[in-house]
């Protein structure tokens, strides 16, 4: 009974050894198609049941008990009647090249174990086998090997079968069977796990590689465990390169020479548990600086201690330049609007008070015409009626200086209500007109203004209708602005031409002047409200400077474009370019 104890025991050792191993071999069977690994474990189970069958227990000349049913059996419930039948065939053949009185029985028994394995195989659609139901099938096969043992050996007693055959089967039926599944059991978990793992970990380093800002993982001393690429790549160094470095020598290209100490001491703040923000200015590897917003981010365990620090940079220059922008826009949009506010109070505000010294002024020349004539019929008053007549051109000379700035005080007030007018104003009235006969008519116009500043004015427009979907009245207005600036800074003898193209449904007005021209530094500026040019030529200017910047909103509001050329003493190009459709 101790042999028979001894022999059950080396068995089941070899067996869990074996089973081990296709844990091993059975983890590369996981890409391989199902057929290929049926195939494959009942060749590692045959093989194994030959290996077991090397150790047997020889209970009677002829007669060897081993766990070579138990092999063929689990590889039938492990792989269907395929994996089975492919154990079986190696088995068999050794059994047999073994010889002696068991022999036929021996391999009879195989069948057992293939067909009670395939048929619950197949009951349980493939899933692994429960605990519960291979004990019976495992007595099951036990008892069929026992009897065909007596069917297929004459004069065995059944004491012999009983105590000798049966039950060492049994036991090392019932005990090597459950261990075996247990540890592929054991061993299919834990591979489950490992892959779960491994498909974690690739989904986070897909994650956390593919995250467009810095992002790194250090110990509390601040070494570096872990960075991403964006930060590899921002380095342009490899992670074997920095892995292990403190994080404080990583290849950043500070922009203050303190910047590595704060990061340093940062680092000491965050390993305390604090959270640490601040922005830093570096500069990549292309030589331009940036900013970062940094962050240190702690990780704690259940204790509260920080096992990990998470740094963050976060590329935010064109964020604090747009932020930038939009405020210098919000600061440009409320002057404006301050702007927008003054001219139409003021202009409002003056509007009365000239139009009371204006007519008060034409009423005094009412009066003195009428003096004069009342002077004129009294002929006796002789020496008095001279020395009136002289007071009388000396006020009149006075009351022509006075209304000559009144007007262009007039022209001034009239010239800041458009521009008011223009910014209040939000929709246009826009139709399809003519522009060909538009520019046709203001040029017309402007040549007999022309001609009293001893001026020559030509008007060059294509044949046809030139359409254009725009508000006409704001069009013609920033014409007539335009010839107005032209025919004021040319001097006598001077041409302006006024011409009408059309290009790649662009109509474009040019207006061209022989007059004293802009200065390169000045044209930028031409265009701003308020803007008023050299000493040298304010003697011809009796507006505030609204009238090309009225210009450019209109043509602005029309999704149009206007460009000057000029040169000192050379005259200027204006060149007013309007879409032709909507």
């Amino acid at each position: 009974m101790q042999e028979i104890a001894g022999s059950i025991g080396s068995n089941i050792a070899i067996l869990i050894a074996l089973t081990y191993l296709y844990g091993i071999v059975i983890d590369r069977q996981q890409l391989w198609a199902p057929a290929l690994r049926r195939v494959t474990t009942g060749l590692l189970f045959g093989l194994f049941a030959v290996v077991n069958m090397l150790n047997p227990l020889t209970v009677a000349p002829g007669i060897i008990l081993d766990a070579r049913v138990v092999m063929i059996f689990a590889a039938a419930l492990l792989a269907g009647w395929q994996g089975g039948a492919v154990a079986l065939v190696p088995v068999a053949l050794y059994r047999i090249s073994i010889g002696g009185a068991g022999m036929l029985a021996g391999v009879v028994t195989l069948f057992t174990g293939l067909v009670f394995g395939s048929i619950y195989y197949l009951w349980r659609k493939g899933a692994f086998p429960r605990y519960r139901d291979v004990i019976p099938l495992i007595i099951g096969v036990t008892a069929l090997n026992a009897l065909f043992t007596v069917w297929l050996i004459p004069g065995i007693s059944t004491t012999f079968l009983f105590n000798n055959i049966f039950l060492p089967l049994l036991a090392l039926h019932t005990i090597t069977l459950p261990l075996i599944l247990l540890i592929i059991q054991r061993h299919d978990h834990y591979q489950r796990m490992k892959n779960r793992v491994e498909q974690s970990e690739q989904r986070f380093h897909a994650i956390f590689d593919e995250t467009f800002q810095l992002i790194a993982l250090l110990n509390p001393d601040g070494i570096l465990l872990e960075a991403n690429q964006a930060a590899l790549t921002f380095w342009g160094v490899q992670l074997a390169d920095v892995v292990g470095k403190p994080f404080w020598e990583v290849p950043f290209i500070y922009g203050d020479p303190e910047d590595p100490q704060r990061l340093k001491n940062a680092i000491g703040q965050a390993a305390g548990g604090q959270f640490i923000r601040y922005n830093v200015e570096i500069q990549s590897r292309s030589g331009h600086t940036i900013t970062l917003d940094f962050s240190l981010s702690p990780l704690m365990d259940e204790n509260g201690d920080v096992y990990l620090l998470i740094p963050e940079g976060r590329d935010i220059t064109d964020t604090l330049l747009a932020e930038r922008h939009a405020l210098e826009l919000d600061i440009e949009r409320k002057r404006n609007d301050l702007m927008h506010e003054f001219i139409s109070n003021t202009s409002h505000h003056m509007r009365t008070p000239i139009t009371i010294v204006q007519s008060t002024l034409d009423l005094c020349y009412m009066k003195m015409e009428r003096y004069r004539k009342d002077m004129a019929k009294t002929s006796e008053f002789g020496a008095l009626h001279d020395l009136s007549t002289a007071h009388m051109a000396d006020m009149e000379k006075r009351m022509a200086t006075v209304s000559e700035a009144i007007g262009t005080l007039t022209n001034v007030v009239t010239e800041m209500l458009e521009y008011s007018r223009l910014e209040a104003e939000h929709t246009y009235t826009f139709k399809t007109f003519d522009l060909a006969r538009l520019t046709e008519e203001t040029g017309t116009v402007f040549k007999t203004r022309a001609a009293t500043h001893d001026l020559t004015c030509h008007v060059h427009v294509p044949p046809g209708r030139v359409p254009v979907y725009a508000s006409r009245t704001h069009i013609q207005q920033a014409l007539e602005k335009v010839l107005d600036n032209a025919i004021r800074y040319t001097k006598a003898g001077g041409v302006v031409k006024i011409s009408l193209n059309t290009d790649d449904e662009v109509a474009t007005i040019t207006v061209t002047d022989t007059g004293m021209g802009i200065q390169k530094d000045r044209q930028a500026h031409i265009f701003q409200t308020f803007y008023r040019t050299d000493r040298a030529m304010q003697r011809y200017e009796t507006g505030v400077g609204m009238g090309l910047a009225y210009v450019r909103r209109v043509i602005e509001r029309h999704n149009g474009t206007i460009i000057v050329s000029s040169n000192p003493g050379k005259g200027a190009i204006f060149r007013l370019m309007i879409p032709m459709t909507e």
